[in-house]
Formats: C-alpha cells, sequence, structure tokens
C-alpha cells in the first residue's frame, strides 16, 4: 500500500488534490494458490471473496470473485450496498525484465449514495474494466477501458435517469540511470472520456485529456536526497494547467529524517459540472399567503463549460524520529484552497464569479495532512434558470446563458 500526503497531481494528474492512497494487489506468485475468506456482522453484513493463482514458468494467472451486502443504518431492514464481482488476470514474464499482462473484471451494484441537498439516492448497474500492461528495456506502457452503466432510482428530483460513463486510456513512460544519482522517469498520457445521460446536454459528450510528466530523483550526498516532479495536463475547457511538486529529505541519524515539501494539484471540472441540464419541478403547497398563487415552481439546472480547475497549493515541514520502540512525526503546513466549483445564485447567470479562497495552516503531531478544507463560495459554477407555473397559465422567467468562447471541438 503506497501512500502519498499532500498535492500529488505531479504523480497522478487531475483529482489528486490532498493525497493518494495506491492499493497494489498481489501477484499470481505471491498468493500462494489462492485464499478465501468471509465476513458476517450486524445489520445483514456479508461479505466474502475467493482468489486463486500461481505461476507456471513464465506464466501466471489470477481469478478472482466477491460480493458484499450491508443493510442501512437509519433501517437496518432496508438495503445500503450490495456488489458481486468477478475479476482475472494472466501475466507473461520474459528475460531482461519483460513483461506483459491483461486484466479485466466486471461487477454488478446496487448502492445507496448521497447527493446532498436532494437526500438520497440508489445506483445500480453494471460497471466493468479490461486492462494491458507490457514493459521492456525501461519502456513501460499501460491501456484500458472502463465501462459503466448505471440507473439512480429512489431520486426525489428525477424519474430514474440513466447514467452511461466510459473511460479509455493509454499512457507511456520511459525510465533510466543519469550522472550524478539521478534516477529520471518521464512519461505522457491520453484519456478520453464519454458520458450520456438524459441529465445532460442530448448526445454523447466526449472530453479529450492529455498530459506529460516527468520526475527526478537525485541523491545529492548519503542521507541527504532530494525530488522534484511535474506535470501537464490539457483539459479542452481549461487549457493547460501544470503540476509542480519537490521535497528534500534528510536524514541525520538513521531512524531519523526532515522532510520539506512543497508543490501545486488541481481538480478538473467533471463531465457533470460541464454538461449538466435538467429540471427540478417542486408543487407548490397553497395557493394562500404567503405562497404565491402558482400551482408548481421548477428549476433548471445549467452546467458550465467554462468552470476553471480548482487548485490547491501547499509547503509542509516534517520531522521524523525514531526513540526506541516510539516513531513520532511532528508536522507543520500551510495549504490553499483557491477556485472552488460550488453553485451559483439560482436567479442569475454567471460567466465568471469572484475567485474563493481557503486556507489552512498549523501543527500536526503526524504526518496525516488535512483530508478537506471547507471554502464557501462559487468558481463561475453552474447556472439555474427559475419558472413557476400559474393555475391560469405560465410565467416564465429566464436569464440569457452568456455564449462561451469559440472552442475547438473534442
Amino acid at each position: 500500500i503506497e501512500v502519498v500526503e499532500g498535492p500529488a497531481s505531479a504523480l497522478y494528474g487531475a483529482n489528486a488534490v490532498n493525497g493518494v492512497i495506491n492499493i497494489i494487489t498481489k501477484r499470481p506468485d505471491q498468493l500462494q494458490h489462492g485464499t478465501v475468506r468471509a465476513t458476517v456482522g450486524e445489520r445483514s453484513l456479508g461479505e466474502g471473496a475467493a482468489v486463486f493463482g500461481a505461476r507456471e514458468g513464465a506464466f501466471s494467472y489470477k481469478l478472482g470473485t466477491g460480493w458484499r451486502t450491508v443493510n442501512r443504518f437509519e433501517d437496518p431492514d432496508l438495503l445500503a450496498s450490495r456488489a458481486v464481482k468477478v475479476h482475472g488476470l494472466a501475466g507473461w514474464d520474459g528475460v531482461e525484465g519483460a513483461a506483459a499482462s491483461v486484466s479485466g473484471g466486471l461487477a454488478g451494484v446496487k448502492t445507496q449514495l448521497t447527493t446532498g441537498n436532494n437526500g438520497t439516492v440508489v445506483a445500480t448497474g453494471p460497471t466493468g474494466f479490461l486492462r494491458a500492461d507490457a514493459e521492456a528495456s525501461g519502456v513501460r506502457g499501460r491501456v484500458f477501458w472502463n465501462r459503466s452503466r448505471q440507473v439512480a432510482k429512489e431520486l426525489l428530483v428525477l424519474a430514474e435517469p440513466a447514467f452511461d460513463y466510459d473511460v479509455a486510456d493509454a499512457t507511456i513512460g520511459y525510465g533510466l540511470a543519469l550522472p550524478f544519482g539521478n534516477l529520471l522517469d518521464v512519461g505522457g498520457g491520453y484519456r478520453l472520456n464519454a458520458a450520456q445521460s438524459g441529465v445532460f446536454r442530448p448526445g454523447v459528450r466526449r472530453q479529450s485529456l492529455w498530459s506529460v510528466f516527468g520526475e527526478d530523483q537525485c541523491t545529492i550526498r548519503p542521507g541527504v536526497t532530494a525530488v522534484v516532479s511535474g506535470r501537464l495536463d490539457h483539459h479542452p475547457f481549461t487549457g493547460w494547467v501544470a503540476s509542480p511538486r519537490g521535497s528534500v529529505i534528510v536524514e541525520p541519524r538513521h531512524g531519523d529524517a526532515i522532510r520539506l515539501s512543497g508543490g501545486r494539484s488541481f481538480r478538473n471540472p467533471t463531465i457533470m459540472q460541464n454538461y449538466l441540464d435538467f429540471t427540478q419541478r417542486f408543487p407548490n403547497p397553497g395557493p394562500l399567503p404567503p405562497n404565491p398563487p402558482f400551482t408548481a415552481i421548477e428549476s433548471r439546472l445549467v452546467g458550465n463549460e467554462m468552470l476553471k480547475p480548482e487548485r490547491m497549493t501547499m509547503g509542509e515541514a516534517a520531522y521524523t524520529a525514531s526513540l526506541g520502540a516510539v516513531r513520532a512525526t511532528l508536522v507543520g503546513f500551510a495549504y490553499r484552497l483557491e477556485d472552488v466549483i460550488g453553485t451559483s445564485d439560482p436567479e442569475t447567470s454567471v460567466a465568471k464569479a469572484p475567485r474563493t479562497r481557503g486556507a489552512v495552516r498549523g501543527v500536526a503531531t503526524t504526518s496525516n495532512a488535512p483530508e478537506a478544507i471547507s471554502a464557501s463560495g462559487s468558481n463561475a459554477i453552474t447556472r439555474r434558470k427559475a419558472r413557476v407555473s400559474l393555475s391560469t397559465g405560465t410565467f416564465s422567467r429566464h436569464t440569457r446563458r452568456p455564449t462561451p468562447p469559440a472552442r475547438a471541438s473534442s
């Protein structure tokens, strides 16, 4: 299990705003033929999994299946989540570090999710993936395809909308050793996001995302290491975004370490935030004062293609000491979150709202930074259009959506 603290977009791209937990599953030769486990508990908790794998010469395989079910906290008789999955992998290890593998999986999911002010929703449907990896002579490549077909049920404001998502991704990288103790890793990638839903604008919405990245690790002298990394990501609506990160680690003695680090990360707007377009209808409880004589009120939520990415800037200093059997870490940090994406005024169409910032500073006794930073306001967010329906007719009030600047089609 790899834990990267703080902004990690330089390593993992968009959405790695304040840290990453990378769980690396066991290789077939590490399974020792297989494992089986099961768990039961209150609120109808049931969980089980079986994984089998082995290596035969240069070839290896892994097959697994699992299931999980649990009921809700607020009502132990209602289902909260149920999932059944199967997955597999076939691999080949050649000579001089050459290797290749193909893997895939399929899951059927039914789970309760929160939608904020609109209550909860039960998402149900299949998801799956296919992936291929290859490596030879320091060059490594990966392609994968994720597919999801979900239906949102028990939603308060809409009648069971469907959400269809497809993500295709290709990444290539190259690592080499340079003089003076430098280890360099460079590469690039392309991702195609495609989505279609009844709550989006008509048609399949597609976004092409490009990236280039690099990282250099240098051993300046024994006990002193510097790591410098950077990444450029391109989004069709936000353009190029840079994510630098740097760290210096000093080990004054065995078991002790001083770390100084800083960097920037970002989160791009989602396809839903760009292309959302649906109308909520609320019945009027009564025509008498203080309620106006309307039979219903409709509110239309419209996505915004002019959103900027959310950004986080971080600086951190940490000291880790080993005191016999005790290992302690003291951390001082400063984080700033900018351009927070929110929701605009329901009566106003906004092309660009004031920049929002939130900052946190402090001292912690562990190396874990805050998991989330709250900041109010908006970054040119979604726009709403309001309409009221009269008992004797219809009265509409709309705010015209500004025409976005011309952009190349994606």
